[in-house]
């Protein structure tokens, strides 16, 4: 009998979307502990800390509900590389970001070769002329050129040259609209930054009916106590918003066995917080319209991601943070200054105070507010210095963020599950246990498997077997203390083996261990 330790550190990771041409998300560049901010972490080894903290995200928090579905640009330095951490990474979901501040030497050029010819996507980070990236290059299929940190002539320059590969070229740090046409008429491909987030003031330009209309609705559901009769009346004048409504509320979200039919039934049926959360889904794509559609995402998850964290600091308990988040973003889905577009909406004076970072009496949701906006960035000291003052646990933080990513998903339509299998947090663990599955053939077979996270409603195995997508998996196993019936929900080929995950519907058994940062488990360790 070998004691098992299962192990966890504190997870925290962003997300920055890349843009195409068309202004879709192209993937999202996940932003997660740097080296030099690691001291929360066990040990003192920086690499090792980050190689944690992008397992953990992969397997604690779970990449479908930080990304969506998209892909992941992941950095890299020179001794990840080395090591191989994109082993568990499945080439079509990950492109490898190669950091500028890499040595390039044989080791590093032959670790690219062999991701290369592994079928994964490498990115050179902030590409510079006659860098000793250069000799990256022949496996190279994204170029990332820092467009605030090179001339505008070195660009042209190299957009113009003639790459090894077909060469994806992606602007970084843009920020404005000026930046953000110059680099798209210039013939870039793809596109990073903050530049969908900027209002574009137009002088003398009106307001759509259809987006007045919204307005008038947000006003609505701004107000500490919601008037129900004129929010309905609202809705009713309006067949795409009634339309809507009722669609939600008869939606397999809410799992009703008779429909509801009148829009004064639904409005009182969903209370405060859930008509706003409504209205907010419902009134910011149309206020958003003419923009990136991932403007509206980016204000549905702040404002979800807002009311979380004041949730888990008892900051406030009326929905503030949750509108401080949703009109975060006004301005640039109106093109006016801050202030003027939340003047549209009459916004209360505390909350304009907190968005417009002026001093106020509600020192609380304005450091939540803040410690947003810092976790958005990558700002993980800011960020540790937010928990220490809202008394947050750091390992909540990241599980909320993840939350509010795949809550967004759900509700804007990006995926069709009904349930969140990630839901309960993953651990790791070690050990060996017997399966039987379903051939797909009708044929039962039992295989060796090497279990590698684990939660009550599933689990991550590797073993030699392939197992086809959907098949039923059987396990029991007294000395792990896992026992069930599961779904395959994935297998991939990784590294010379298969590598599995199951969801139990019902349950594995398995039960999530007590104490706050490790635990041991006496089990039987598979070699």
């Amino acid at each position: 009998m070998v004691p098992v330790e299962i192990s966890w550190v504190d997870t925290f990771v962003a997300r920055q979307p890349i843009f195409d041409r068309r202004k879709e998300v192209y993937g999202y560049e996940l932003l997660y502990r740097s080296a030099k901010d690691q001291t929360s972490f066990p040990g003192g080894d920086g690499t090792e800390a980050t190689k944690q903290v992008v397992a953990n995200t992969l397997i604690s928090i779970g990449a479908e509900k930080v990304l969506c579905g998209r892909r992941a640009f992941i950095n890299l330095d020179h001794t990840l590389l080395i090591d191989s951490l994109y082993g568990s990474f499945s080439p079509d979901k990950v492109v490898i970001e190669v950091l500028e501040t890499t040595e390039v030497g044989e080791t590093v050029i032959a670790a690219c070769r062999k991701l290369h010819e592994s079928g994964f996507t490498i990115a050179l980070d902030d590409f510079a002329p006659g860098s000793s990236a250069e000799a990256l290059l022949p496996f190279a299929r994204i170029i990332k050129i820092d467009v605030r940190a090179t001339s505008r002539r070195v660009q042209q320059s190299v957009l113009r040259r003639t790459f090894p590969g077909e060469c994806l070229m992606l602007a970084e740090k843009v920020e404005t609209r000026e930046e953000y046409e110059w680099v798209r008429e210039a013939g870039y491909d793809l596109f990073q930054g903050h530049f969908f987030e900027k209002p574009e003031i137009i002088t003398g330009r009106d307001i759509p009916p259809t987006k007045l209309t919204c307005l008038q609705l947000l006003r609505y559901i701004s107000e500490p106590e919601i008037d129900c009769k004129k929010t309905a009346a609202l809705i009713k004048s309006d067949v795409g918003f009634s339309f809507k409504l009722l669609r939600y509320v008869n939606s397999a979200w809410f799992n009703r066995r008779k429909g509801i039919e009148s829009i004064d039934h639904a409005v009182v049926l969903l209370g405060l917080s859930g008509l706003r959360q409504w209205a907010a889904v419902a009134a910011l794509p149309i206020l958003a319209l003419d923009k990136a559609s991932e403007l509206t995402v980016s204000a549905l998850v702040r404002a979800q991601f807002c009311d979380r964290v004041s949730a888990l600091s008892a900051a406030s308990a009326n929905g503030s943070a949750f509108l401080v988040g949703l009109f975060s973003h006004l301005d640039a889905m109106l093109d006016l200054p801050l202030q003027d577009a939340l003047t549209l909406v009459g916004l209360s004076v505390p909350l304009v105070d907190v968005l417009l970072e002026r001093d106020t009496a509600i020192d609380p949701l304005r450091t939540v507010y803040r410690l947003v906006r810092d976790y958005e960035a990558g700002a993980w000291e800011a960020v540790m210095d937010g928990l220490a003052r809202l008394n947050i646990n750091p390992e909540d933080v990241g599980h909320s963020y993840a939350e509010s990513t795949f809550w967004t998903s759900q509700v804007i339509g990006s995926t069709h599950r009904k349930k969140d299998t990630r839901s309960k947090r993953r651990y790791l663990l070690t050990g060996t246990l017997s399966i039987e599955w379903d051939d797909g053939s009708g044929q039962s077979r039992s295989s060796m498997a090497k279990l590698q996270n684990i939660s009550e409603t599933g689990m991550q195995i590797c073993l030699a077997d392939k197992v086809p997508v959907r098949a039923t998996v059987v396990c029991r196993d007294s000395k792990l203390h896992i026992g069930g019936r599961g779904i395959v929900r994935y297998c991939n080929f990784v590294r010379g083996k298969y590598v599995i995950g199951v969801d139990f519907g019902n349950g594995n058994g398995w039960r999530e261990p007590l104490g706050k940062r490790k635990v041991s488990a006496d089990v039987c360790v598979g070699s």
